[in-house]
């Protein structure tokens, strides 16, 4: 299974050259660095075997200028272009926000995962199957 916390994470590591914690780490505001927790997890049940699990992110970017909130919008667009276009991400985001509060861009995104219940020699829910919006190649 995915864990897309780790995987943005991961992304934002390599792609900015920054810190990236999650929100069990203490955070050090002093320097520029993304914080990234999962903000909510929902669970559809659709036709059939299939269920689709939302997840919802929010990464926050803390800036080390005096000009935090122009860094902070072009940081806004620079995420968007990364997690639209990024090439090593295994699923693609379905929504995405950003907003600026006291100089701290909150980047919102989402994903969604379709998973199925495999049913192995008669017995139900033995394994899972998942389907997600997956790049071919």
């Amino acid at each position: 299974m995915i864990d897309l916390k780790q995987e943005i994470m991961k992304t934002l590591r390599n792609t900015f050259n920054l810190p990236a914690r999650g929100e069990t780490n203490e955070q050090n505001f002093k320097e520029e660095s993304f914080s990234v927790r999962e903000i909510e997890q929902s669970h559809h049940q659709q036709i059939g075997e299939y269920q689709r699990t939302s997840y919802l992110y929010e990464i926050k970017y803390f800036p080390s200028n005096d000009r935090a909130n122009k860094t902070c919008r072009e940081m806004g667009f620079n995420l968007m272009r990364l997690f639209r276009f990024y090439e090593d991400m295994k699923l693609h985001p379905t929504s995405m926000s950003h907003r600026i509060i006291n100089n701290v861009l909150q980047f919102n995104i989402g994903f969604d995962i379709r998973y199925k219940f495999v049913d192995a020699e008669g017995e139900k829910f033995t394994g899972l199957e998942i389907r997600s919006d997956l790049k071919d190649g």
